[in-house]
């Protein structure tokens, strides 16, 4: 879901949501609660749809050069 555009992503979160399957249920369910429905990680904090940079890895490697 990260890679898609900001104005598919309920969609497409509502059509995983549609199968049967309850440990994906489940695992929806957090993915909801803690990312598309959080106020601390909201999704436009997430999502690199046509971002430039869309890995922390650039931060990581910052994070070394300083040690």
């Amino acid at each position: 879901m990260p890679f898609l555009p900001a104005d598919v992503k309920l969609d497409a979160f509502a059509e995983l949501k549609a199968g049967d399957n309850m440990r994906m249920q489940k695992h929806l369910d957090y993915v909801r609660i803690t990312w598309v429905e959080s106020t601390q990680w909201p999704p436009f904090t997430w999502l690199v749809f046509r971002q430039p940079v869309s890995t922390n890895n650039d931060c990581v490697g910052w994070h070394c050069s300083l040690n």
